[in-house]
């Protein structure tokens, strides 16, 4: 196996980790217990990252495969022995910079495979959740503990209560082990850049359209739209 099948591997493995939630709609976010927290807060908390828990470990032990396949192709340089033997040379500048070059590409690839994974996130959660582009503040704020009810009408009844429903919302949109990324500038720069691409999307398909529907002329329509 060549080291882009087991790079191609692991990052396959990533997404397919990641679109789990996807077939899980019935997934309810569990906050991680704070000082106080009932024992029964923290058993459903424990219950929460098991099946997260065994996602690492395959990620993990394919990562560890990928790095294997790697060092075993690195190029090795031999000179003969006094006495004919080959013997391993001393490393040089020449022998390491293979090395350092194909770290450096692993490591491009790897956030490569983020930064898509962070710009489907986006698109995913614009397409089933919420068009409308979202404050840096709902990426930056903690999970609500307890989480809040998103399917009761309490969250609209006020700005409080609306905000903290949009960061539970958020959160179980995104896999668990993702969470940590969330309050960086790189992921919100992508996820809503993969809102941005859905949400221009939903535009466009309006002015091809609604101007025959309603009447208006494209462009004029065009100018409304953009208003929004």
């Amino acid at each position: 196996m060549s080291g882009s099948d087991s790079n191609s591997l692991s990052d396959s493995e990533l997404r397919n980790s990641l679109s789990s939630d996807s077939e899980n709609e019935g997934f309810r976010v569990v906050a991680p217990p704070s000082e106080g927290a009932t024992i029964e807060h923290y058993k459903k908390y424990v219950k929460y990252l098991q099946p997260q828990k065994g996602q690492l470990e395959n990620h993990n032990a394919c990562l560890n495969a990928t790095n294997n396949v790697l060092q075993s192709q690195q190029p090795r340089h031999f000179h003969k022995g006094v006495r004919g033997h080959a013997s391993i040379s001393t490393p040089t500048s020449m022998t390491l910079a293979p090395t350092s070059m194909t770290s450096t590409a692993a490591t491009d690839k790897s956030d490569l495979a983020l930064d898509k994974v962070f710009m489907e996130l986006g698109k995913k959660y614009a397409l089933t959740v919420e068009m409308f582009m979202l404050d840096d503040s709902i990426f930056k704020s903690p999970c609500p503990d307890p989480p809040v009810n998103i399917r009761s009408l309490s969250r609209y009844a006020k700005t409080s209560a609306e905000k903290a429903a949009l960061i539970t919302e958020l959160y179980g949109c995104i896999e668990h082990t993702l969470h940590p990324y969330m309050p960086t500038t790189h992921f919100i720069n992508k996820f809503c850049s993969g809102m941005q691409r859905i949400r221009s999307l939903y535009i466009y398909t309006l002015w091809s359209v609604a101007g025959s529907i309603l009447d208006m002329p494209s462009p004029n329509l065009l100018h409304r739209l953009i208003a929004l």
